[in-house]
C-alpha cells in the first residue's frame, strides 16, 4: 500500500469474502519465462519487504541529500556517477538512482541558467521586464507560441478537474463498501498484461488492488506498456488506477507515478491520433499538475506545436 501522509485511509479495509474467482483464464498464460516476468515483481517487492520489516528502519529516510535538502526515498546504494541511462533498469534501486540523477541534473542546469540570466543582466543593465519584451520583439513566433501556450493552460487546467471529479467518484465508492469478492489476481507481467488487455476495468477490480498493493507494481508495467498505439481496455485500465491512487504518495510510490508521466512526455513527441494524444496528454497532466512533477510541463507546447497532425 502507498503511504498515506494524511493519515488514515479515509475507508474500511480488509473487506475481502474469502472465496476468489478466476476471470478470463489469465492463469492459463505460458509461463515459459517466469523468470524473465518475474524480475520487477521480486526486486520490488523485496526491496520494499527487506525496508519495512528491520527493526526501526524506516523507508522514506535515506541520507539527507546535500542538493535538496531531504532525505532519499531509498537508502540508495547504487552511486548515482554508475547509472546507465541506455538501459532499462533491473531493478527498483536503479529505477530509483535514475530518477534521482536526472532530478539532480535537471536542478544544476536551472541554477546554471538562472546564474547565467543574472550575471547578463547586470552586463547589460537589463531588467527583468527589458529582457521579456526583447524576447517578445525578437521571435517571429511569440503570438503564436503565447496563444498555444494560453490554450494549453486551459487545457490542463481542465483535465485536472475532470480528474478531480473522477478521483471523488471512486472515494465515494470505496467509502461505501464494506465487503467485496475478490478475484485472484495475476502474478506475472505476461499474466497481468493478459488481464489487462483482456477484461474493463470495475471499481470493485481496483479496490482489490489497491487494499493488496498491487497498484505500483502496475504502473510500472503500464509504464512498459505505455506505447503509440493504446489498447482501449488499458486506456481504461490506466486512467481508473490513477484515479484510485492516494492523493498524497511516498517518495517512492511518487518516483514510479514520475516515471509514468515521462513515457507519456515522450509520446506526444511521436505522430499520434487525437485519442491517443488525448490519453498521454491527460496521463501528463496527473503526474505534472495533481502530483506536482511540474518540470514534466516544460516545453509542452513546442512538443504539441512540433506533432504531425
Amino acid at each position: 500500500m502507498s503511504q498515506n501522509c494524511g493519515g488514515p485511509r479515509p475507508y474500511p479495509v480488509g473487506i475481502f469474502k474469502k472465496q476468489k474467482t478466476s476471470l478470463h483464464g489469465h492463469k492459463n498464460v505460458n509461463r515459459a519465462d517466469t523468470n524473465e516476468n518475474n524480475t520487477i515483481d521480486r526486486t520490488i517487492n523485496s526491496q520494499l519487504s527487506r525496508n519495512t520489516t528491520k527493526p526501526g528502519s524506516d523507508i522514506v529516510k535515506g541520507p539527507l541529500d546535500p542538493i535538496f535538502g531531504q532525505h532519499r526515498a531509498f537508502p540508495i546504494s547504487i552511486e548515482t556517477a554508475n547509472v546507465n541511462f541506455s538501459k532499462n533498469p533491473s531493478s527498483a534501486i536503479e529505477y530509483l538512482a535514475q530518477v534521482r540523477l536526472e532530478a539532480a541534473t535537471a536542478t544544476r542546469m536551472a541554477i546554471g541558467k538562472e546564474a547565467d540570466y543574472e550575471t547578463n543582466a547586470g552586463k547589460h543593465g537589463n531588467t527583468d521586464i527589458d529582457m521579456n519584451i526583447e524576447k517578445i520583439t525578437t521571435n517571429d513566433n511569440t503570438v503564436d507560441s503565447q496563444l498555444k501556450i494560453l490554450g494549453i493552460c486551459e487545457v490542463l487546467d481542465s483535465f485536472t478537474e475532470e480528474y478531480k471529479v473522477m478521483r471523488k467518484k471512486y472515494a465515494e465508492y470505496r467509502s461505501q463498501l464494506t465487503e467485496l469478492n475478490a478475484i485472484e489476481l495475476p502474478e506475472t507481467q505476461k499474466e497481468w498484461k493478459y488481464f489487462i488487455f483482456n477484461n474493463e476495468p470495475k471499481y470493485d477490480f481496483v479496490a482489490q488492488i489497491i487494499e493488496e498493493g498491487q497498484h505500483m507494481k502496475l504502473m510500472v508495467y503500464f509504464t512498459k506498456w505505455l506505447n503509440t498505439k493504446m489498447d482501449r481496455n488499458f486506456e481504461k485500465w490506466l486512467i481508473m488506477v490513477l484515479e484510485a491512487l492516494d492523493q498524497y504518495l511516498s517518495p517512492s510510490d511518487l518516483s514510479v507515478v514520475r516515471g509514468l508521466g515521462k513515457k507519456a512526455r515522450k509520446q506526444l513527441r511521436n505522430s499520434l491520433d487525437d485519442r491517443n494524444r488525448k490519453i498521454m496528454f491527460e496521463v501528463l497532466t496527473v503526474t505534472g499538475k495533481f502530483y506536482g512533477q511540474r518540470d514534466l510541463l516544460e516545453d509542452t507546447d513546442k512538443t504539441l506545436l512540433n506533432q504531425k497532425r
